[in-house]
């Protein structure tokens, strides 16, 4: 309900009152704007579910410790990636490479691996893998149990460098009983 002000403005009363009990006389309206300026001042003081700077401050320092905790796992992760797609290509290299000397293909040979050149000379097999994807020399990954085409790791993969090399070698014994020999070698 509305009440009248003397100059005809209306005010809102929060009162239980009947609508013929307000306002009756001038003394009533002065109880009826302090009740109502306290219940106004009630309200306004409540919390309408708003965050204070000091919540905002302790929300934003907890983002920026998960942050930086999950920005050198992410990193890590990312070189772990890099690592595996430069073996899948080393094992491709590896495959084409024994794929063309079974098959006896001679002379420069296309390869379907980017950045793989695949060359015969004499018969000798060679598959060079240039620009490596790693950013950082050596190796992330757990190295124990790879073993490419018979080959397994030693110290001396721990050469590969960021955006190197790795060298595929395959030489055919024609003496009997002499193993061929497969050799891998990371620059």
């Amino acid at each position: 309900m509305l009440c009248l002000l003397p100059d005809n403005q209306p005010l809102p009363i929060l009162l239980s009152k009947t609508p013929r009990e307000r306002c009756a006389h001038p003394r009533d309206f002065r109880w009826d704007m302090k009740d109502y300026l306290e219940k106004r001042r009630e309200e306004l003081s409540k919390r309408d579910g708003g965050f204070t700077l000091m919540e905002m401050l302790i929300v934003v320092a907890i983002i920026a410790v998960l942050i930086a905790i999950a920005i050198p796992v992410f990193t890590s992760q990312l070189e772990k990636s890099r690592e595996s797609t430069d073996l899948a290509n080393v094992r491709s290299a590896y495959a084409e490479l024994m794929a063309n000397a079974v098959s006896g293909e001679t002379g420069s040979i296309a390869s379907t691996i980017p950045n793989c050149t695949i060359a015969e000379n004499n018969g000798t097999y060679t598959a060079t893998i240039s620009g490596l994807n790693q950013r950082v020399s050596g190796w992330d990954t757990n190295m124990a149990d790879v073993n490419i085409g018979g080959v397994k790791y030693d110290s001396s993969w721990d050469s590969v460098t960021s955006g190197g090399t790795c060298t595929i070698t395959y030489a055919h014994s024609s003496t009997k009983g002499t193993a061929d020999t497969i050799t891998i070698a990371w620059t």
